[in-house]
């Protein structure tokens, strides 16, 4: 079927996946395909970054940019350098973004005044602007400017320290402005705008002197929605004061603060409308003081949970936690020192709608709990699995080891001497499951042995050693199946399998070929492989056995 005989608002569907340069290409096949890349859909929402790659401002505009000032008119949201929108704006005096109402100035800072001047001049009707500017008295002589614009929502970044204060009655100015989201290392202005704007609805001061202090007499803010105050000096008594004054606050994350469970409780439960959670310790060394019992059963909006480097001695807090919020995107445990593959299956269980799972640096995680999150979590998109040294194969439950012993493991280990050590029960290469409810046996700690019995060797031994013409590949032991003799999983359970997008499996010593190819299974829509570092796949007979990866995902477009 020719794809020209297809509807054209399908040919347009498809079109939105192609990039900028290639949508330009496809208008010059036929009369159809130049009519069809100049719809609305396709040019609604623009993101032009790093097209030029010095800052000449005489350098021409690139075939890119000239469609940009050719669909003008069509665009709504435009994310773009300001050295790119500055040269488009000067070379095209009379070009008009009449209908642009979000703008993003990206990758570079904006220095001079010039910029927002063409800005309040052709993009008269924007309503969010959003950029970082070098210094407040850039801000200072160009809020002028930008008054003539009906703003509504200012997302600015300052990296100047050196704050005048007496530029901040400038924001009173925007008139229809209902939301100010600032990023900034000044103490003094966080400590300012929470006791003067009433408009402001989210503070980033990470890294800052930021405590108790900085929050003493702050009014009720009905709008401020998000604090990430990251490595700052807040203690419990600040979270108590922010818990009383922002209902409404919909982000928190106080990663490497000094705050305790009390607190933390205390905002999760005052806050009934908080979605973002991210707390803990950024240091893999230091097992932070918090654990899931910081967080309020009471409120059921948690979406986005982030909880680094705490304890999890107790899988209960968990098991609470997971129970009560049911919605739960996305869940990042990583390094926490008690999250094991029993403690996988209970997030499999409750967490049915997971999108997202990070949980590197968890050494007691091995390949069945992987199996158990992949075959219940069917929305989940992306999983990070990166440096948990005993994800290998599948280990006994009274093998399993403290974490300590198995980090002190050799990575140079010869894999018969790994297998002892950790008393590993191979995989066979080639794998055919017996019936769903085997998965969940297998993936549960409650059997007395992990797996033997649920799968079917499909592999031969052999005493020879073969070598392949094309690859050059010397393979022992065991004879390999061409890539066609390999099984699939069956047919009935592949009806819904995981939609799994991304997997990084990086910096995990004792993971074997076999196990990849296994995994790779239940991930038929697989896009991003990350293997890297991996000593188990450096030989060429485990380079062989990953050809299977390519055959149980066929869209697999990057492998690192």
């Amino acid at each position: 079927m020719e794809i020209n005989k297809l509807p054209p608002e399908v040919i347009v569907w498809i079109f939105r996946y192609l990039p900028r340069e290639e949508l330009i290409q496809a208008k010059v096949i036929c009369k159809l395909w130049y009519q069809l890349s100049k719809s609305k859909m396709l040019w609604k929402s623009v993101t032009a970054i790093s097209y030029i790659n010095n800052e000449d401002e005489t350098t021409q505009i690139n075939i890119v940019l000239q469609n940009i000032l050719i669909n003008s008119h069509q665009i709504q949201n435009l994310k773009i350098s300001p050295l790119e929108l500055k040269l488009i704006l000067r070379q095209s005096p009379e070009v008009k973004f009449a209908n642009l109402l979000h703008l993003v100035l990206a990758v570079d800072r904006v220095y001079g005044t010039s910029l927002f001047n063409l800005i309040s001049e052709r993009c008269p009707n924007l309503k969010t602007l959003k950029f970082s500017c070098f210094s407040w008295q850039t801000w200072k002589t160009t809020a002028s400017f930008l008054t003539k614009l009906p703003l509504e929502e200012i997302d600015m970044a300052f990296e100047d320290d050196d704050i005048d204060l007496s530029v901040l009655p400038s924001f009173s100015q925007f008139s229809c402005m209902q939301k100010l989201n600032l990023f900034t290392s000044s103490v003094d202005l966080v400590k300012h705008v929470l006791l003067n704007l009433k408009t402001i609805s989210g503070i980033r001061a990470p890294r800052t002197m930021v405590c108790r202090d900085t929050f003493q007499n702050m009014p009720v803010i009905p709008g401020l929605t998000l604090l990430h105050l990251d490595y700052t000096e807040i203690d419990d008594e600040s979270l108590f004061i922010i818990a009383r004054c922002t209902h409404n606050l919909n982000f928190l994350s106080v990663i490497g603060c000094t705050v305790t469970d009390k607190g933390v409780s205390q905002i999760t439960y005052s806050c009934k409308k908080l979605e973002y959670l991210r707390m803990g310790s950024s240091d893999d060394k230091m097992t932070s003081v918090l654990s899931l019992a910081a967080i309020s059963r009471e409120s059921n909006s948690l979406k986005y949970i982030n909880a680094q480097n705490i304890n999890l001695s107790t899988q209960q807090y968990l098991m609470d936690i997971t129970e009560s919020y049911k919605s739960i995107l996305y869940l990042e445990l990583t390094g926490c020192s008690g999250l094991n593959d029993s403690a996988l299956e209970v997030i499999a269980n409750n967490c049915s709608k997971l999108e997202k799972g990070i949980f590197s640096g968890c050494n007691r995680i091995t390949l069945s709990g992987v199996m158990c999150i992949l075959t219940k979590c069917l929305r989940l998109t992306r999983l990070i699995l990166s440096r948990c040294l005993n994800l290998s194969e599948v280990l006994n439950k009274g093998n399993l080891r403290d974490e300590d012993s198995l980090s002190n493991n050799p990575s140079n280990m010869s894999q018969d001497e790994m297998s002892s050590t950790l008393n590993i029960i191979k995989l066979p290469m080639s794998t055919e499951i017996i019936n769903s409810a085997d998965i969940v046996q297998t993936c549960s700690y409650k059997a007395e042995s992990t797996n033997a019995r649920t799968y079917k060797e499909t592999l031969t031994e052999v005493t020879v050693t073969e070598k392949t013409e094309k690859e050059g590949y010397t393979i022992s032991s065991y004879q390999l199946f061409s890539i066609e003799q390999f099984k699939p999983i069956s047919n009935n359970l592949m009806e819904r399998h995981c939609e799994l997008r991304e997997l990084d499996v990086s910096l995990c010593p004792n993971l074997t070929a076999r196990s990849i190819v296994h995994i790779t299974q239940f991930c038929p829509d697989l896009r991003q492989l990350n293997c890297l570092n991996c000593d188990q796949l450096e030989t060429s007979e485990a380079k062989m056995i990953l050809r299977q990866v390519l055959q149980n995902c066929q869209f697999l477009t990057t492998i690192g």
